[in-house]
Protein backbone atom coordinates (compact mmCIF):
# COMPACT_ATOMS: atom_id res chain seq x y z
CA UNK A 1 0.00 0.00 0.00
CA UNK A 2 1.24 3.17 -0.94
CA UNK A 3 1.45 5.83 1.54
CA UNK A 4 -0.12 9.30 0.87
CA UNK A 5 0.14 11.38 3.75
CA UNK A 6 3.11 11.72 6.45
CA UNK A 7 3.65 14.01 9.58
CA UNK A 8 6.08 16.60 9.01
CA UNK A 9 7.47 18.94 11.40
CA UNK A 10 9.36 21.89 9.89
CA UNK A 11 10.30 23.54 13.03
CA UNK A 12 11.91 20.08 13.94
CA UNK A 13 13.99 20.14 10.21
CA UNK A 14 15.17 23.44 10.85
CA UNK A 15 16.34 22.62 14.06
CA UNK A 16 17.99 19.44 12.70
CA UNK A 17 19.62 21.01 9.68
CA UNK A 18 20.92 23.84 10.92
CA UNK A 19 25.03 24.37 9.87
CA UNK A 20 24.09 22.17 7.23
CA UNK A 21 25.46 22.93 3.68
CA UNK A 22 22.83 23.76 1.24
CA UNK A 23 24.01 20.98 -1.32
CA UNK A 24 23.38 18.49 1.68
CA UNK A 25 20.51 19.72 2.87
CA UNK A 26 18.91 19.47 -0.56
CA UNK A 27 20.11 15.82 -0.46
CA UNK A 28 18.75 15.48 2.92
CA UNK A 29 15.37 15.69 2.35
CA UNK A 30 15.53 14.44 -1.46
CA UNK A 31 16.59 11.00 0.66
CA UNK A 32 13.58 11.38 3.13
CA UNK A 33 10.76 11.99 0.19
CA UNK A 34 11.99 9.01 -1.71
CA UNK A 35 11.41 7.15 1.51
CA UNK A 36 8.61 7.70 1.61
CA UNK A 37 7.47 8.23 -1.76
CA UNK A 38 9.36 4.31 -2.37
CA UNK A 39 7.85 3.04 0.67
CA UNK A 40 11.18 2.09 1.98
CA UNK A 41 15.13 2.54 1.51
CA UNK A 42 16.71 3.61 -1.15
CA UNK A 43 19.57 2.78 -3.52
CA UNK A 44 22.63 5.45 -4.22
CA UNK A 45 21.73 4.97 -7.92
CA UNK A 46 18.22 6.03 -7.57
CA UNK A 47 19.33 9.04 -5.43
CA UNK A 48 21.53 9.66 -8.27
CA UNK A 49 19.18 9.24 -10.59
CA UNK A 50 16.91 11.86 -8.91
CA UNK A 51 19.04 14.46 -9.16
CA UNK A 52 21.02 17.03 -11.39
CA UNK A 53 24.11 17.00 -9.21
CA UNK A 54 27.87 15.27 -10.41
CA UNK A 55 27.80 11.58 -8.97
CA UNK A 56 31.05 12.67 -6.86
CA UNK A 57 28.91 15.03 -5.19
CA UNK A 58 26.32 13.55 -4.37
CA UNK A 59 29.13 10.92 -2.56
CA UNK A 60 30.28 13.64 -1.10
CA UNK A 61 27.03 14.78 0.43
CA UNK A 62 26.00 11.22 1.24
CA UNK A 63 29.64 10.95 3.26
CA UNK A 64 28.85 14.31 5.40
CA UNK A 65 25.48 13.26 6.09
CA UNK A 66 26.35 10.03 7.37
CA UNK A 67 29.30 11.38 9.24
CA UNK A 68 26.69 13.68 11.10
CA UNK A 69 24.03 10.70 11.81
CA UNK A 70 21.55 12.02 9.46
CA UNK A 71 21.57 9.43 7.23
CA UNK A 72 22.44 4.97 7.37
CA UNK A 73 24.17 3.55 5.12
CA UNK A 74 24.96 -0.31 4.30
CA UNK A 75 26.59 -0.62 0.98
CA UNK A 76 24.48 0.83 -2.02
CA UNK A 77 21.50 1.01 0.50
CA UNK A 78 20.33 4.21 2.38
CA UNK A 79 18.00 4.82 4.85
CA UNK A 80 17.23 7.69 7.84
CA UNK A 81 15.30 6.58 11.11
CA UNK A 82 13.20 9.20 11.21
CA UNK A 83 11.59 8.76 8.04
CA UNK A 84 11.46 5.25 8.25
CA UNK A 85 9.36 5.51 11.26
CA UNK A 86 6.58 8.19 10.03
CA UNK A 87 6.14 5.79 7.43
CA UNK A 88 5.55 3.00 9.65
CA UNK A 89 3.25 5.37 11.54
CA UNK A 90 1.42 6.76 8.60
CA UNK A 91 0.62 2.92 7.58
CA UNK A 92 -0.58 2.21 10.47
CA UNK A 93 -3.24 5.23 10.66
CA UNK A 94 -4.09 4.10 6.92
CA UNK A 95 -4.93 0.74 8.34
CA UNK A 96 -6.77 1.68 10.91
CA UNK A 97 -9.06 4.09 9.04
CA UNK A 98 -9.32 1.03 6.32
CA UNK A 99 -11.09 -1.10 9.28
CA UNK A 100 -12.95 1.44 10.91
CA UNK A 101 -14.21 1.90 6.96
CA UNK A 102 -15.03 -1.52 6.96
CA UNK A 103 -17.22 -1.06 10.12
CA UNK A 104 -19.25 1.41 8.35
CA UNK A 105 -16.99 4.34 10.44
CA UNK A 106 -17.95 3.93 13.79
CA UNK A 107 -15.14 3.79 15.69
CA UNK A 108 -14.47 1.67 18.62
CA UNK A 109 -16.50 2.25 21.98
CA UNK A 110 -19.18 4.07 20.41
CA UNK A 111 -22.35 3.34 20.61
CA UNK A 112 -25.02 3.90 18.51
CA UNK A 113 -28.00 6.01 20.00
CA UNK A 114 -31.37 4.39 20.68
CA UNK A 115 -34.03 5.03 18.07
CA UNK A 116 -31.94 6.29 15.70
CA UNK A 117 -31.00 3.55 12.30
CA UNK A 118 -27.43 3.96 10.87
CA UNK A 119 -29.21 5.27 7.80
CA UNK A 120 -30.69 7.74 9.43
CA UNK A 121 -27.93 8.63 11.59
CA UNK A 122 -25.64 9.20 8.76
CA UNK A 123 -27.80 10.79 6.25
CA UNK A 124 -27.38 14.69 5.24
CA UNK A 125 -29.87 15.78 2.62
CA UNK A 126 -28.69 16.86 -0.42
CA UNK A 127 -28.69 20.60 -1.11
CA UNK A 128 -27.37 20.41 -4.70
CA UNK A 129 -31.24 20.25 -6.19
CA UNK A 130 -32.87 22.56 -4.49
CA UNK A 131 -29.95 25.15 -5.33
CA UNK A 132 -30.58 24.63 -8.97
CA UNK A 133 -34.53 25.01 -8.56
CA UNK A 134 -34.03 28.09 -6.61
CA UNK A 135 -31.61 29.61 -9.36
CA UNK A 136 -33.83 28.62 -11.95
CA UNK A 137 -36.94 30.26 -10.28
CA UNK A 138 -34.64 33.08 -9.65
CA UNK A 139 -33.51 33.91 -13.66
CA UNK A 140 -37.06 32.99 -14.39
CA UNK A 141 -38.69 36.24 -12.12
CA UNK A 142 -35.60 38.61 -12.69
CA UNK A 143 -36.95 37.78 -16.96
CA UNK A 144 -40.07 38.47 -16.66
CA UNK A 145 -39.01 41.61 -14.18
CA UNK A 146 -36.84 42.95 -17.03
CA UNK A 147 -39.66 42.20 -19.74
CA UNK A 148 -41.88 45.13 -17.43
CA UNK A 149 -38.72 47.17 -17.08
CA UNK A 150 -38.08 46.90 -20.87
CA UNK A 151 -41.43 47.48 -21.88
CA UNK A 152 -41.52 51.19 -19.70
CA UNK A 153 -37.98 52.10 -21.05
CA UNK A 154 -38.41 54.99 -23.55
CA UNK A 155 -36.51 53.06 -25.99
CA UNK A 156 -36.34 49.89 -27.40
CA UNK A 157 -32.63 49.05 -28.51
CA UNK A 158 -30.30 46.47 -27.85
CA UNK A 159 -32.50 44.31 -25.82
CA UNK A 160 -29.96 41.70 -25.12
CA UNK A 161 -27.23 43.99 -23.65
CA UNK A 162 -29.70 45.60 -21.83
CA UNK A 163 -31.36 42.34 -20.07
CA UNK A 164 -27.24 41.64 -19.05
CA UNK A 165 -27.36 45.23 -17.51
CA UNK A 166 -30.08 44.60 -15.78
CA UNK A 167 -29.35 42.03 -14.12
CA UNK A 168 -26.35 43.27 -13.01
CA UNK A 169 -28.10 46.00 -11.43
CA UNK A 170 -30.46 43.80 -9.52
CA UNK A 171 -27.79 43.08 -7.70
CA UNK A 172 -27.49 46.76 -6.76
CA UNK A 173 -31.07 48.08 -6.77
CA UNK A 174 -34.52 46.33 -6.62
CA UNK A 175 -37.06 45.78 -9.26
CA UNK A 176 -39.38 48.97 -7.92
CA UNK A 177 -36.37 51.20 -7.59
CA UNK A 178 -35.35 50.85 -11.18
CA UNK A 179 -38.55 51.25 -12.73
CA UNK A 180 -39.00 54.32 -10.37
CA UNK A 181 -35.64 55.86 -12.13
CA UNK A 182 -37.44 55.01 -15.44
CA UNK A 183 -40.34 57.60 -14.24
CA UNK A 184 -38.02 59.99 -13.14
CA UNK A 185 -35.62 59.31 -16.11
CA UNK A 186 -39.51 60.37 -18.22
CA UNK A 187 -40.59 63.39 -16.68
CA UNK A 188 -36.93 64.67 -15.94
CA UNK A 189 -35.26 64.91 -19.12
CA UNK A 190 -34.29 67.98 -20.82
CA UNK A 191 -36.19 68.12 -24.40
CA UNK A 192 -32.62 68.76 -26.21
CA UNK A 193 -31.78 65.22 -24.93
CA UNK A 194 -31.63 61.98 -26.77
CA UNK A 195 -32.69 58.76 -24.53
CA UNK A 196 -30.01 57.07 -23.47
CA UNK A 197 -29.35 53.23 -24.51
CA UNK A 198 -31.49 51.38 -21.93
CA UNK A 199 -27.69 48.99 -21.56
CA UNK A 200 -25.85 52.50 -21.37
CA UNK A 201 -28.32 53.99 -18.89
CA UNK A 202 -28.42 50.72 -16.52
CA UNK A 203 -24.58 50.42 -16.34
CA UNK A 204 -24.46 53.88 -15.57
CA UNK A 205 -26.09 53.56 -12.43
CA UNK A 206 -28.66 55.93 -13.84
CA UNK A 207 -31.74 55.07 -11.97
CA UNK A 208 -30.35 57.02 -8.96
CA UNK A 209 -30.43 60.60 -11.27
CA UNK A 210 -32.20 63.12 -9.80
CA UNK A 211 -34.05 66.08 -11.95
CA UNK A 212 -35.69 69.36 -11.53
CA UNK A 213 -39.19 68.71 -11.34
CA UNK A 214 -40.76 69.77 -15.18
CA UNK A 215 -44.57 70.36 -14.79
CA UNK A 216 -46.41 71.73 -17.49
CA UNK A 217 -48.43 74.87 -16.44
CA UNK A 218 -51.49 72.99 -16.54
CA UNK A 219 -50.24 71.08 -13.62
CA UNK A 220 -49.37 73.65 -12.17
CA UNK A 221 -52.76 75.28 -12.50
CA UNK A 222 -54.08 72.83 -11.17
CA UNK A 223 -51.83 72.22 -8.31
CA UNK A 224 -50.86 68.35 -8.95
CA UNK A 225 -47.53 67.09 -8.38
CA UNK A 226 -47.35 63.88 -11.01
CA UNK A 227 -46.91 64.81 -14.69
CA UNK A 228 -50.72 63.61 -15.78
CA UNK A 229 -50.98 65.58 -19.17
CA UNK A 230 -47.82 64.80 -20.27
CA UNK A 231 -48.44 60.80 -19.40
CA UNK A 232 -52.05 61.47 -20.91
CA UNK A 233 -50.08 62.81 -24.10
CA UNK A 234 -47.58 59.95 -24.42
CA UNK A 235 -50.86 57.44 -24.65
CA UNK A 236 -52.14 59.32 -27.72
CA UNK A 237 -48.97 58.80 -29.66
CA UNK A 238 -49.75 55.01 -28.79
CA UNK A 239 -47.53 54.41 -25.98
CA UNK A 240 -48.55 51.87 -23.58
CA UNK A 241 -50.41 52.37 -19.91
CA UNK A 242 -47.97 51.26 -17.38
CA UNK A 243 -50.41 49.99 -14.43
CA UNK A 244 -46.97 49.17 -12.86
CA UNK A 245 -46.36 52.79 -11.92
CA UNK A 246 -48.97 55.16 -12.66
CA UNK A 247 -52.22 52.51 -11.30
CA UNK A 248 -55.42 51.65 -13.05
CA UNK A 249 -55.79 53.36 -16.25
CA UNK A 250 -58.80 55.36 -17.03
CA UNK A 251 -61.89 53.86 -16.82
CA UNK A 252 -61.28 51.66 -14.31
CA UNK A 253 -61.36 51.48 -10.50
CA UNK A 254 -58.98 53.17 -8.66
CA UNK A 255 -57.59 55.32 -11.20
CA UNK A 256 -55.52 58.72 -10.08
CA UNK A 257 -55.68 60.63 -12.94
CA UNK A 258 -57.48 63.86 -12.21
CA UNK A 259 -60.25 64.54 -14.14
CA UNK A 260 -59.45 67.72 -15.66
CA UNK A 261 -56.79 65.83 -17.48
CA UNK A 262 -58.80 62.88 -18.98
CA UNK A 263 -60.34 65.59 -21.05
CA UNK A 264 -56.87 65.89 -23.09
CA UNK A 265 -57.01 61.54 -23.44
CA UNK A 266 -60.46 62.25 -25.54
CA UNK A 267 -59.23 64.49 -27.72
CA UNK A 268 -60.49 68.05 -26.05
CA UNK A 269 -58.91 71.58 -26.52
CA UNK A 270 -57.28 72.80 -23.37
CA UNK A 271 -59.37 75.18 -21.32
CA UNK A 272 -59.08 78.56 -21.95
CA UNK A 273 -56.40 80.33 -20.22
CA UNK A 274 -54.35 77.45 -20.43
CA UNK A 275 -51.62 76.44 -22.50
CA UNK A 276 -50.17 72.15 -23.32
Amino acid sequence: MKVRRIDFSPDEWIAGTIGMRPEDEGLYIRICVLIWSRGGRITVDLLKRSTNAHGNQVLASLRRLEEAGKIIRKGSEIGQKRAEKELENARKRAGKARENGAKGGRPKGLVKPDGFSSRKANHQPSTINHQKKEKKEDSSTRGAEFDVWYAAYPLHVGRREAEKAYQRARKLASAEELLAGIERYRSGKPDYADWSHPATWLNKGRWQDEYQAKQSSVDSISGHTEPWQQRLASIGKGRRWMTELWGPPPGEAGCRVPREFLVYLNGAAPPAGRAH
